[in-house]
């Protein structure tokens, strides 16, 4: 689990709080989990029995280490090194192997992680230095329009066992590069789909999508009021279509980019999309 502390000092600590630990969709993941009762969390009288047999329902298959926590965009954000050791314990421990997880909370208090809790870094490949365990440096660097993550790899896991396929043992530092705004996305197979915002207000007089359509995709947008009815002039009908990969690609309706008139008004967004990625949108003047 992840915990929240406070001090005035570093020294002295107290409000201590649970901001992250696992949950009933972590502990059922997988049936064959074998969990040791040496991670077992227990809750109140609620203790794991010698026997083991009730593991599935208190016993956590990985651990969190020392997640990285930054502001992005007035949120905060964890990259989350993930113990993994679902099978037996100590030197036994399978697979004993960590990667890196997403999580984001609005007050630094309280963090949730994005579903479907796809790996967000992932370790290299068989024989690669970074093969068994990967650690990030706790803030991303921004470049341009990139972010970079830099992370500690080796290809020996938890119990310090080298990686079969590995010449030697190998420890490294090394960088991960990602867009802008990309931690998330949200995305439209071939056959298509529809992403419908949360109630906005915003101040500009432009839309502007981060959004991958690869050669082949595409997206369109209207504007609705805030009980789904469509505005005039900024319908799926009027939109044009956005085809390309950029992090700021500009919407128009029949060529109209002026979206001003609607500032300050209670709206909504639907994007529909083919073959596309969408992760972020914002309004500038």
């Amino acid at each position: 689990m992840a915990s929240y502390n406070e001090s005035n000092d570093m020294i002295h600590w107290d409000s201590f709080a649970i901001a992250l630990e696992p949950d009933e969709r972590d502990l059922t993941a997988s049936p064959a989990m074998i969990i040791d009762p040496f991670h077992a969390m227990a809750r109140g009288e609620d203790i794991l029995p010698p026997d083991g047999r009730k593991a599935a329902a208190t016993a956590s298959p990985f651990d969190f280490y020392g997640p990285g926590v930054f502001r992005y965009e007035g949120v905060y954000i964890a990259l989350i090194p993930v113990f993994h050791h679902f099978r037996g314990s100590g030197a036994e421990a399978y697979p004993s192997t960590s990667d890196i997880q997403l999580a984001v909370s609005r007050d630094g208090r309280h963090f949730s992680r994005p579903l479907p809790r796809r790996p967000f870094l992932r370790t290299g490949p068989d024989g690669a230095f970074d093969s068994k365990w990967i650690y990030p440096v706790p803030r991303p660097v921004r470049m341009g329009d990139e972010l970079w993550i830099y992370y500690f790899g080796q290809n020996m896991d938890h119990s310090h066992r080298l990686d079969p396929a590995a010449k030697g043992r190998e420890a490294a530092i090394s960088r991960a590069v990602m867009r802008v705004d990309g931690f998330v996305s949200a995305d439209a197979d071939y056959e298509g789909g529809w992403f419908l915002s949360p109630p906005l207000r915003f101040k500009g007089s432009r839309l502007e999508l981060n959004l991958d359509t690869s050669a082949g995709g595409m997206a369109k947008v209207e504007i609705l009021e805030e009980s789904g009815k469509l505005i005039p002039g900024f319908t799926l009908a009027d939109s044009d279509p956005l085809n390309g990969n950029n992090v700021r690609m500009t919407v128009s309706w029949k060529g109209r980019k002026d979206v001003s008139p609607l500032a300050g008004r209670t709206i909504r967004l639907r994007v529909r999309m083919r073959s596309a990625k969408l992760f972020a949108l914002r309004f500038v003047e």
